[in-house]
């Protein structure tokens, strides 16, 4: 919420804490459903957790999101999931639309693409 995992990116460029409560709202219109783990894979049951495989996660440094890619990487590490995690310095949460504009956009798009080769052995 933006008291806690995206206080610290609270004005960050392109997504801020409202504009994530009013996807929140639309997409989630009870406040029973927030912590629901298909809105967001930090609240899925631990046991869950542990059968996920092999994993690589990017986040964008400027990000109100960089926090929840973050402690979603923790969390499957403790369930002894193998974890690579990127931070794309000074990157927004747009940056891997933004490759041709923002340097670290392209590297993100480069270093996606390489993740999911490496994956399917390619």
């Amino acid at each position: 919420s933006a008291d806690n995992l995206w206080a610290e990116n609270a004005h960050a460029p392109q997504l801020t804490p409202e504009t994530m409560l009013w996807f929140r709202k639309n997409y989630l219109p009870t406040s029973d459903l927030w912590t629901n783990w298909d809105a967001s894979p930090v609240f899925a049951p631990r046991e869950f957790l542990a059968k996920v495989p092999k994993t690589y996660i990017s986040v964008s440094e400027i990000d109100v999101l960089r926090n929840e890619g973050l402690l979603y990487g923790k969390l499957l590490q403790e369930q002894g999931v193998e974890v690579e995690t990127k931070v794309f310095e000074r990157a927004p949460h747009t940056g891997f639309l933004m490759d041709k504009l923002v340097p670290a956009g392209a590297l993100l798009f480069s270093d996606a693409v390489q993740a999911v080769a490496k994956a399917f052995n390619s």
